[in-house]
């Protein structure tokens, strides 16, 4: 019969297991109160303080700077470059892009504040806003620049197409039929009415106010001007002015 002593052959440890425990993340021997790096048999940490704080150690290792230190085995910090100093630095592309920055675009201490834009942009902010209305006028809807320049003002004069030679696209002829809008009124809006350039190419617009219509509706038409084709027409009212 054999019997077992719970107590032969254990060693005993404080931390509660006699050998060490493999990190698999950072491939490191943990020990329980350091690890230890089995490639270059380096211990990573000193023993914490024999005190009743054991956690605590007065140890940093590579004094919480890995970049410009190192610590091979432990127990003696010291500078990563300790001869950067002694040797004179040759400058490289970026150190002379920076050399060059600093004398052609010199920027004095205090002249900007971050929590205001520079005086040039804000005078290019002004200077834009008021050309912009200069062009434009009050109260003109301008979606972008590219539609301003197109637009131009009400004083702009493009040839209008002949009256007598206009082609009715069949989604043209169905729009006056569905809002009971005359050829007459449509050449009548193409021959008097306000013309400006259309949001697709080679288009026309021409706006007829209703107190300029010889039927007193107003009518909005539109014109491929190559093709000297009307491409549909909107009913615009009574009230349109």
């Amino acid at each position: 019969m054999c019997s077992i002593n719970p107590g032969l052959g254990n060693e005993e440890t404080k931390y509660k297991f006699s050998r060490k425990e493999l990190d698999v993340e950072t491939n490191l021997s943990y020990f329980g109160a350091r690890y230890y790096d089995g490639e270059i048999a380096r211990w990573w940490s000193v023993d914490p303080v024999p005190n009743p704080e054991s956690g605590l150690t007065p140890y940093h290792y590579v004094r919480n700077n890995p970049i410009n230190s190192i610590d091979p085995d432990g127990r003696d910090p010291r500078d990563a470059q300790p001869d950067k100093k002694k040797h004179k630095k040759k400058k490289g592309f970026w150190d002379k892009l920076v050399d060059f920055v600093k004398t052609f675009f010199p920027m004095p201490p205090g002249i900007f504040n971050p929590n205001q834009p520079p005086p040039d942009i804000v005078d290019t902010r002004e200077s834009t806003k008021e050309v912009t209305e200069s062009v434009a006028g009050k109260n003109e809807d301008i979606k972008n620049a590219s539609q301003l320049f197109l637009q131009g003002n009400d004083n702009t004069e493009f040839p209008r197409p002949d009256p007598a030679k206009l082609i009715f696209t069949p989604h043209a002829k169905q729009r006056m039929k569905e809002r009971n809008i005359s050829e007459e009124s449509v050449t009548e809006a193409v021959t008097k009415g306000k013309q400006r350039p259309g949001n697709k190419p080679n288009t026309m617009v021409y706006d007829l106010p209703a107190n300029e219509s010889s039927t007193g509706r107003g009518v909005r038409v539109v014109v491929d001007k190559e093709k000297n084709t009307v491409i549909t027409v909107i009913d615009k009212g009574s009230k349109y002015q």
